[in-house]
C-alpha cells in the first residue's frame, strides 16, 4: 500500500462474483494447468472478500456483478452497473449486440435422459418400406436417414452429445458406476465384468469444445489409480477411430504403470449407433413376412455400405 500511495485509485471496481461450480466449469476450457490460487477457490474467495473490505474502508467504491451465467448476460449486467451512475461520467457506454460466445462444456451430473434408442425410434418413423424390400429401397431410405441424423447431432448441444455417449457406453457392456472426483474433468468411471469373475475398471473421459486431448490424458495419469481401459468421447474429431495401446507410465512420485487402453470416439460413432440401433430392429417392425424374409437377404450388404459392423445387434441378422 506504500509503494502504491500516490498511484491513481479507479473510479470503480467491479467483482465478478461467480460461483465454485461456475469457476471450475470454466476452467476446463482452458488447455493449460490450474494456475497457483485455482487450486483452492474457498480460500481465494475469502482472501478477495477480505481485500474488498479493505478497500471499501479506505473509501474506494466496489460493487459486486453476478458471473454465473452467460459471457453475453455478465457483460449486460456490468453495463448495466455502469449506467446506473456508478460508472465514471466521462465512460460512453455501447453495449454491444447480445451473443453467446462462450465455448460448450459438459455439465453432466447424472441427467441422460436422451438415449440411443429413444433417437433411433424417432428416426425408424421416416423409414417407410414397402413390398418388395428391396435393397436399393433399404439403401435410400437409411442414407436419408443417416443424413438427417448427422444434420441433427451436429445441432446438438455438448450435454446432449455427453448423454447419448454415456448411453452409447451402457449398450456397449460397461456399468457406468458414477462420476470420478476429478473437480475439473468430465470423467466417469467404468466397470466390465468379464468370464471367470474378471473385473476391469475403466474411465468415461469427454472434451470439452477448447481442451486438448493430451493435456487431458497428463492430468488423468497423473493419479497412481490407472485404470484399465478409457474411452474418450471427443465431438470436434474427424470420423477417424483412433485407439492406443497400454504403455508404459511414470508418475509423479518415481513410480511406475501400465496407462490404460484407449479408444478415441467421435459423433461418427454415435451416428452409426443410432443407424445400427434402426437396422437392428427393421425386421421386427415389418409387419409382412415377405419384406422380412428379404430383409435377412440384404441386411449383410446394408451393414457393409454403412459401415456398421459392430453397431447392429447379432440378432437383427
Amino acid at each position: 500500500m506504500l509503494l502504491n500511495s500516490h498511484a491513481r485509485r479507479p473510479d470503480l471496481t467491479i467483482f465478478l462474483n461467480a460461483s465454485t461450480k461456475t469457476c471450475y466449469e470454466r476452467m476446463r476450457r482452458r488447455p493449460e494447468d490450474k494456475e497457483l490460487f485455482e487450486t483452492n477457490l474457498r480460500w481465494t474467495r475469502e482472501k478477495y472478500q477480505d481485500g474488498m473490505k479493505f478497500l471499501a474502508n479506505r473509501g474506494e467504491l466496489i460493487v459486486e456483478a453476478d458471473a454465473d451465467g452467460p459471457i453475453a448476460d455478465v457483460v449486460d449486467k456490468i453495463l448495466d452497473l455502469l449506467a446506473s451512475g456508478d460508472g465514471p461520467r466521462w465512460l460512453v457506454i455501447q453495449r454491444p449486440l447480445a451473443q453467446d460466445i462462450l465455448p460448450e462444456v459438459f455439465s453432466l451430473n447424472g441427467d441422460w435422459n436422451l438415449t440411443i434408442p429413444d433417437l433411433a425410434a424417432e428416426f425408424s418413423s421416416n423409414l417407410d418400406l414397402e413390398l418388395p424390400c428391396s435393397r436399393d429401397d433399404l439403401l435410400e431410405g437409411l442414407s436419408a436417414i443417416r443424413h438427417q441424423l448427422d444434420a441433427r447431432l451436429g445441432r446438438m448441444s455438448f450435454n446432449d452429445l455427453g448423454a447419448l455417449f454415456i448411453s452409447y457406453v451402457r449398450r456397449l457392456g460397461y456399468d457406468v458406476v458414477g462420476k470420478l472426483p476429478w473437480s475439473d474433468l468430465d470423467a466417469f468411471e467404468l466397470a466390465l465384468k468379464l468370464p471367470l469373475d474378471v473385473a476391469l475398471r475403466g474411465t468415461a473421459l469427454l472434451l470439452g469444445e477448447t481442451q486438448r486431448y493430451d493435456v487431458l490424458m497428463k492430468k488423468a495419469l497423473d493419479t497412481e489409480k490407472l485404470s484399465d481401459f478409457m474411452l474418450v468421447f471427443d465431438p470436434r474429431a474427424p470420423s477417424s477411430i483412433a485407439y492406443y495401446e497400454r504403455s508404459i507410465v511414470r508418475f509423479p512420485s518415481g513410480g511406475e504403470g501400465l496407462a490404460p487402453s484407449t479408444r478415441i470416439l467421435t459423433r461418427d460413432d454415435l451416428s452409426k449407433a443410432v443407424l445400427g440401433e434402426v437396422v437392428s430392429h427393421l425386421k421386427l417392425q415389418q409387419p409382412d413376412v415377405g419384406c422380412r424374409d428379404e430383409l435377412v437377404h440384404v441386411l449383410p450388404d446394408v451393414i457393409d455400405v454403412f459401415q456398421l459392423e459392430g453397431y447392429v445387434s447379432k440378432g437383427a441378422i
